[in-house]
């Protein structure tokens, strides 16, 4: 006896294959002969580049910036407060993602008087810890430094 909801199946995942196969077979003739777009191909296939933990084959860490060898002052100086900007930008995160880090930072450091407690009214927890103040202050900073960056940058093209 013939079972036709198994020969439907069989057909539908055959089907399905030919489709995600004809998709990935678009997607690598797309890229084929783009070289240049590097970054894109590694975010489409998945590849995770972490800048700021892995130096490069120079021993420099942060975003690789074609840096220009010329002889102007002024582009070696803007490059120089780049490198200097994306340093402290990997400083920061690196804080913001390990709290014990951070915990370390707020202890190393001298403290200021604490502000009067706030609690949430809902669950009743402390809403304004040392921690909270610190992780605020920290992610205040950085927007300042990846806007800096980003004027630095336009200012230098």
């Amino acid at each position: 006896m013939i079972d036709y909801a198994e020969l439907a199946r069989n057909a539908l995942a055959r089907k399905v294959t030919e489709i995600k196969n004809a998709k990935r077979r678009a997607r690598l003739q797309a890229w084929d002969g783009n070289e240049d777009r590097g970054i894109e191909r590694e975010l489409v296939f998945g590849v995770k580049r972490d800048y700021y933990y892995n130096p490069d084959e120079n021993g420099q860490q942060g975003p690789r910036l074609k840096i220009d060898s010329s002889d102007n002052e002024e582009t070696n100086k803007i490059n120089q407060q780049l490198h200097d900007i994306y340093s402290r930008i990997g400083v920061i995160k690196t804080l913001l993602n390990n709290p014990d880090k951070m915990n370390e930072e707020i202890n190393r450091n001298d403290r200021s008087p604490s502000p009067p407690p706030i609690y949430n009214n809902i669950t009743g927890k402390r809403t304004n810890t040392r921690e909270q103040r610190k992780k605020i202050e920290l992610n205040k900073e950085l927007k300042q430094l990846e806007e800096t960056a980003t004027s630095l940058t336009v200012k230098k093209i």
